[in-house]
């Protein structure tokens, strides 16, 4: 991976309590890295939990996001991003918002009620899980509210045991890995 931040505890209030962006050199130039990994954070009590702009391919694990007014905020170009298993809850005004260009892997995440998330855009309620997340709906879903652009279903069905620790030789794509202990 890119930039990694790991293992924060972040209380407080104003923005966001991360923001991860595209690096620009002052004159001009891009500074470039490899896709940032965001895990085992925990951030309570912003105005963004975490925010993520133009950061393509960025991996979200293992973070608890929580009484914030926006768990996650995804915005520009975002191809390729991944957020999964995470506990994102008890967030006023969404649990994750993507006003990016591209769709995000959000499943596999606690949403904060074993029902999912709440998104009543769509034509196709779920569960169980269509193979086209862009007419996915969840009317029924008592946990934080997600927008368009985020494939959160299937859900975690309950809350994570967090923080995550990594066994030796985890390779990012391969989830069936973790270690919960």
């Amino acid at each position: 991976p890119g930039a990694v931040l790991r293992g924060n505890t972040i209380f407080g209030a104003g923005l966001h309590g991360i923001h991860v962006s595209r690096s620009v050199v002052q004159n001009g130039g891009s500074l470039v890295i490899g896709p940032p990994l965001v895990e085992s954070n925990t951030v309570e009590g912003w105005g963004g939990g975490l925010g993520l702009t133009d950061v393509p391919g960025a991996q979200i694990f293992g973070n608890a996001l929580s009484d914030n007014d926006t768990g996650i905020l995804i915005e520009g170009l975002n191809d390729g991003v991944s957020i999964r298993r995470n506990n994102i809850n008890d967030n006023t005004d969404f649990g994750a918002a993507n006003i990016g260009s591209h769709w995000i892997d959000g499943e596999d995440n606690w949403w904060g009620d074993v029902s999912g998330p709440y998104d009543p855009i769509g034509t196709v309620e779920v569960p169980p899980e269509t193979s086209d997340p862009t007419q996915e709906k969840n009317t029924d879903g008592l946990g934080n509210d997600v927008s368009e652009g985020i494939d959160y279903c299937m859900w975690s069905l309950q809350p994570r045991v967090l923080p995550y620790v990594f066994a030796d030789g985890f390779e990012r794509g391969d989830l069936s890995r973790w270690d919960t202990s």
